[in-house]
């Protein structure tokens, strides 16, 4: 027989500081946020301690902006309704993604900067919904369609001067 003693409390401590910011508990992120000095370590915990606030309340201003789209009348099916849905939800990433940068970078503070992308959301759920209340259709479903209909004539001209 042969007896290996294990010190496994160490091993968690060590393993336990290791983590990334996105890996850390709430209390734990809050206490780094603390006991760092201001530059470019702390703007990214205070980005990633802010971005998880407003991400957990991205389904709501999705939902105000996706409930005056999905009751636009359209013929043309479902694959055009989740085309706006993967839009929609692309548009969000990409703001939002340019709002992390700009919390870590410092620019503006990242309270704010994390916000960024809901309060756009929310402003233009608000517009959509309005428009819906009102029963005047959204032109952004059809904008597509329209810049095609503008394109199309200038080619056609186009080709009869030449």
């Amino acid at each position: 027989n042969y007896d290996i003693n294990l010190d496994m409390g160490s091993q968690l401590n060590n393993k336990r500081s290791n983590h990334s910011r996105r890996e850390l508990s709430w209390r734990e992120l809050s206490d780094k946020i603390t006991k760092t000095k201001a530059g470019p370590n702390k703007y990214e915990m205070l980005a990633e301690k802010h971005q998880r606030v407003a991400i957990a309340f991205a389904p709501f201003v999705l939902v105000l902006v996706g409930v005056p789209l999905g009751l636009q009348s359209q013929r043309s099916g479902k694959g055009a309704g989740f085309t706006m849905g993967l839009i929609v939800f692309i548009v969000y990433y990409l703001i939002l993604n340019f709002s992390v940068t700009i919390a870590v970078e410092g620019i503006i503070p990242a309270a704010i900067a994390m916000w960024i992308p809901n309060l756009i959301f929310f402003l233009g759920g608000l517009w959509f919904l309005h428009r819906t209340a009102i029963e005047k259709p959204l032109n952004i479903i059809n904008l597509p369609q329209q810049w095609l209909l503008r394109l199309l004539p200038k080619r056609n001209s186009d080709k009869n001067q030449s």
